[in-house]
């Protein structure tokens, strides 16, 4: 049997995702820490919305900004019934994170995390996990368990936070405050080896899976990472956004009410100004 060269090509093209992902010249372990010049885009959970990943790489408009980072989250499963398409965006972030190595940050999620450690979620009664598997079965056919691993190599090279100059601190979500005690900032500077270690498996979990918004919870966590804001997903927002305190800013953009958020990287803010800044993503640029 010949060689399917399709399959090969896209195995190809994970590998030098992840390779990238690696190899970001701002990334210190799962951190990533950004240079004080440019701006960034911030979007949301994604959830395999392909019309909306379009609009916010259009939004972004990468070529035409040599100075601008793109930062996408929890792209893995659809959340409404229908049909998975999330691994063709999975794809997709692959090409643009191979074509903008340095400007294109895609944070580990509770979505891939479920994916990378077998954990089942369920929606509406059905199993996401079955469907994503299902999914790569009807695009790939015998070849479906190798483009997953190919995935799920991509997912654990993904860095687990970002650190800007301006004091502002993104993950895809913050640690409950009963587990606070456990983390130090070096939790985000170790190396992948070690993060997915025995150890590191509660830590790792409470970081992406937790929705504690207690003010004081936040202020907490902000002091550990040495921020003053706080930019997350995780959460779905029926407006696109949320501010539950004076510290998080949560964004959603999987569907309609889609909002992402942009600044600059050489200057500061507070809080209320960064929350004056969400706009819907159908909004002009």
């Amino acid at each position: 049997m010949g060689v399917n060269v399709k399959i090969l090509k896209l195995k190809m093209l994970y590998e030098s995702a992840a390779r990238a992902n690696f190899s970001d010249p701002f990334r210190r372990g799962q951190l990533i820490e950004l240079p004080p010049k440019g701006d960034v885009l911030v979007s949301g959970d994604l959830h395999g919305n392909e019309a909306n990943y379009e609009a916010i790489v259009e939004r972004a408009d990468l070529d035409a900004h040599p100075d601008r980072h793109l930062i996408i989250q929890e792209v893995t499963h659809v959340l409404e019934l229908g049909p998975d398409t999330s691994s063709i965006v999975i794809e997709s972030i692959a090409k643009l994170k191979c074509n903008h190595p340095d400007r294109v940050h895609f944070l580990l999620g509770n979505h891939e995390h479920a994916e990378l450690t077998g954990q089942e979620v369920l929606k509406g009664g059905l199993c996401l996990n079955i469907l994503f598997r299902n999914s790569l079965i009807n695009q790939y056919g015998d070849d479906a368990d190798n483009i997953r691993e190919s995935i799920y190599a991509f997912f654990r090279s993904m860095p687990l936070a970002i650190k800007c100059p301006n004091r502002i601190f993104l993950s895809h979500s913050t640690p409950a405050n009963a587990y606070l005690g456990n983390y130090r900032f070096d939790f985000f500077t170790q190396s992948t080896e070690d993060l997915w270690t025995e150890p590191q498996k509660p830590l790792l979990y409470h970081l992406l899976w937790s929705r504690d918004y207690e003010p004081a919870t936040a202020t907490r966590f902000a002091k550990l990472v040495d921020a003053d804001v706080l930019l997350v997903g995780h959460k779905p927002c029926k407006k696109g956004f949320l501010v539950p305190n004076d510290t998080h800013i949560i964004i959603d953009s999987k569907d309609k009410n889609a909002h992402v958020l942009p600044f600059r990287l050489d200057r500061s803010y507070t809080h209320a100004e960064l929350v004056s800044l969400l706009e819907p993503l159908d909004a002009p640029a």
